[in-house]
């Protein structure tokens, strides 16, 4: 895969704060020591959004999925990295470094997710359609 830059940024953190002269990797495991301590409380926002949390690789790798009237919606946070990619468009990542900047920057995506399934004109498309499997009673019959 190839390695996108941040093209966005959700600014400076007031929960894992930038320390002067700390070292990458200890500044790395901060940011994911502390994120990890909120984990039930994200599972608990993404569910009342209609979202899944998946939590892998030991905190690594944070995924929130959804599906509504067959559109998906997927977003991807690596906290350590503070890289979070929307609907798998890996070139437009987006820089945040606590899971409240998190929340902030999906909030109108999750919006204009919900505004597609619902009709709404105007909204750009977010959500990829994902072929729905018919049943043979609802393949349509041509009459001669």
């Amino acid at each position: 895969m190839a390695k996108y830059n941040d093209t966005l940024s959700a600014g400076s953190s007031h929960l894992v704060p930038f320390i002067r002269n700390e070292r990458p990797r200890k500044r790395h495991r901060r940011r994911l020591r502390i994120n990890l301590k909120y984990e039930d409380e994200v599972a608990v926002w993404a569910r009342l959004r209609g979202l899944k949390l998946r939590v892998t690789d030991g905190g690594q790798h944070w995924q929130f999925r959804g599906m509504y009237n067959g559109y998906r919606f997927s977003a991807d946070w690596w906290p350590s990295s503070a890289k979070l990619v929307v609907n798998q468009r890996w070139d437009r990542g987006i820089h945040v470094h606590d899971y409240r900047q998190v929340q902030t920057v999906l909030e109108p995506e999750i919006a204009k997710f919900y505004q597609l399934q619902w009709g709404h004109k105007g909204t750009q498309q977010v959500a990829t359609k994902r072929p729905r499997n018919r049943s043979r009673s609802e393949v349509p019959v041509r009459s001669e």
